[in-house]
């Protein structure tokens, strides 16, 4: 159990008083790691992408087996798109 001192004081709603600081290492630019980033979006969103490209174009598939097949595969290419405009803005 914790001493009334140690607990965060908080607000009429419940809500910490002061919150959490991000350490200063957080908000350094870093090149490698925007990079970094850019290659691990681009792969989200170009390798589902040509994954439903060839299910659609290539595949001996009935058409509603390539239709459930390829939602996650959107689901991929849509969350790489969200991701790009979160950095973006």
């Amino acid at each position: 159990m914790t001493n009334a001192s140690e607990r965060p004081a908080l607000s009429q709603g419940g809500i910490p008083k002061e919150l959490p600081r991000l350490p200063r290492s957080f908000y350094r630019r870093s090149t490698l790691g925007g990079l970094g980033f850019l290659v691990a979006v681009f792969a989200l969103w170009w390798i589902p992408a040509g994954g439903a490209y060839y299910l659609m174009t290539q595949s001996d598939l009935p058409i509603w087996a390539k239709c459930i097949l390829i939602i996650p595969l959107w689901f991929c290419c849509g969350q790489a798109i969200q991701l790009t405009g979160f950095v973006g803005h």
